[in-house]
């Protein structure tokens, strides 16, 4: 036996009863019921993943930043689109990965295209970027940064001083770290050279104390400002 019923959004019920006797007249029942949805046709108007139209078909995945070098850009990590099961047309789902960047460097971008189609109908294609960053959240590691002291020359009252500082990072090349120092002679706030170099090399320089400020910089701008002094 089945019933048939109307609802108001136009879904169908259908309703089935069974009834199962065995032969010691034990009897078993069920009930199945069938929702019979009105077949709307599949249609997309949401340009970004704010799901602004909740009526529309898709939510689509937000963009991602991820800290790490080596970060896992699965689709399971970082989203799909979700199907309104409301439509009963059958989508494909399909995207395409363009790589920004070097994978090796540790910091790059994806630009992630997904696209949608009907299989039937039109076969309209709607399209979404979805952007994936990855980068370093780490700053480098500065290996030796250490106060000195200098003897003076006893005639010239002036000591020559050299030091190369060094620096490691998880994701950027040792040889691709970017080195710089700032040289504030007798340590008063003026500053008398700024260059790019990872070695300090001076000489006739006068006794007292004098600073030097070494910034090391990876391949994301991850930066870090460590100082000495000498003499």
């Amino acid at each position: 036996m089945k019933n048939i019923q109307s609802t108001e959004n136009e879904r169908v019920l259908i309703t089935r009863y069974f009834t199962a006797t065995d032969a010691q007249g034990l009897v078993t029942k069920a009930t199945q019921t069938i929702t019979i949805i009105p077949c709307v046709r599949f249609f997309v108007t949401d340009k970004d993943s704010t799901n602004a139209n909740k009526n529309d078909g898709v939510i689509w995945p937000g963009d991602k930043v991820i800290k790490s070098c080596e970060a896992n850009t699965d689709t399971s990590v970082t989203g799909v689109p979700i199907i309104n099961p409301e439509f009963c047309e059958p989508v494909g789902i399909f995207h395409s990965d363009w790589i920004w960047g070097s994978k090796k460097d540790g910091c790059y971008k994806i630009q992630r295209v997904w696209r949608l189609m009907t299989l039937c109908g039109e076969n309209t294609i709607w399209e979404y970027n979805q952007w994936i960053e990855v980068k370093n959240g780490d700053q480098p590691t500065i290996l030796n940064c250490q106060d000195v002291e200098v003897c003076a020359d006893d005639n010239l009252c002036t000591g020559s001083f050299q030091y190369t500082i060094n620096a490691i990072d998880d994701c950027t090349d040792s040889l691709r770290i970017n080195y710089s120092y700032k040289f504030d002679m007798f340590n008063d706030g003026s500053i008398q050279e700024e260059r790019e170099s990872r070695t300090f090399n001076k000489s006739s320089l006068p006794i007292g104390k004098h600073k030097i400020t070494w910034v090391v910089k990876d391949l994301w701008e991850m930066s870090l400002s460590v100082s000495k002094s000498s003499l």
